[in-house]
């Protein structure tokens, strides 16, 4: 009486997380979905603690993929920065550790959290295209201007070793 034989695998489990649409850290809307990697470490726990160990590891990982994604920019100016767009070691990380966090009780260890698709939200990706393209503009002129005042102080340079006297003009 209330005997029941379960088979559980101890393979690593890989789950696809549906596609999301989260606030990033600048408040602006995109489209993230995932995959998670996982085992069941503790098979009572996975088994007796929980319903749908399956299920329980998909819902969890979504709802972290959600909030871990509202903590950091779709994209950064700064290289070192971590953002979702190059998807850095720190995203990983926390990813991995949150849900790994939750996840613990019912007997599953998570391996790997991984973005998988990531996009703004369509309502938005235009506007953000003309951003892009804009910074792109300004990072242009900015290297043309860069590069015209590096030719005149380069030829200011030469003058004077030629022995050439230059004075301002007011």
């Amino acid at each position: 009486l209330g005997r029941r034989l379960y088979r559980l695998s101890s393979q690593l489990i890989s789950v696809d997380l549906p596609r999301l649409m989260v606030l990033e850290a600048n408040g602006n809307p995109i489209e993230v979905s995932a995959v998670c990697l996982y085992r069941v470490k503790e098979a009572k726990k996975a088994v007796l603690e929980i319903e749908d160990f399956h299920g329980y590891v998909t819902l969890l990982a979504t709802c972290v993929v959600k909030n871990v994604c509202s903590h950091y920019p779709y994209e950064s100016p700064d290289p070192q920065a971590p953002c979702l767009k190059k998807e850095s070691k720190q995203v990983s990380e926390h990813l991995v550790r949150e849900l790994n966090e939750l996840a613990a009780p019912a007997g599953i260890e998570i391996h790997e959290v991984r973005l998988n698709d990531l996009t703004y939200a369509p309502e938005i990706a235009q506007s953000m295209l003309m951003r892009q393209q804009a910074l792109a503009m300004v990072d242009a002129r900015r290297t043309i201007v860069e590069g015209a005042t590096a030719t005149v102080m380069d030829a200011a340079r030469r003058l004077k070793d030629e022995g050439v006297e230059l004075t301002q003009a007011h």
